[in-house]
């Protein structure tokens, strides 16, 4: 594998966005994730597990019912997760799966992260 963590860039300010998105009043959180992903393209994929896990701890530390909250954003981890699986299997070997290439994915009629 090419590149290290440090190739990422800072994503506190997106672990804030989850964050902010999260504390009443709420939005939904598949919208939340097609949003990053549209917004940051060229984010590699699995950058928003890093993203999701990171702000779900800290919900789980901040807000009362935190944990419940920490879990769906967990859950929807793992699914993204799975999609850059699902993506790495079907394309030539190569860079990773960016963000970008998950909204086109998830634009073809996703049941979880497809847009509204």
């Amino acid at each position: 594998m090419t590149g290290t963590a440090t190739d990422l860039p800072d994503l506190e300010p997106l672990v804030a966005f989850v964050v902010e998105g999260c504390t009443p009043p709420p939005r939904p959180r598949q919208a939340l994730v097609l949003r990053l992903a549209q917004d940051w393209p060229d984010l590699p994929g699995l950058a928003l597990t890093l993203v999701l896990a990171s702000a779900a701890q800290g919900l789980a530390a901040m807000l009362r019912d935190g944990r419940r909250e920490a879990a769906g954003l967990y859950r929807l981890a793992a699914l993204v997760a799975i999609d850059v699986l699902v993506l790495e299997r079907r394309r030539p070997p190569g860079g990773p799966v960016t963000a970008g290439e998950l909204a086109r994915y998830w634009a073809r009629g996703d049941p979880v992260f497809r847009p509204p």
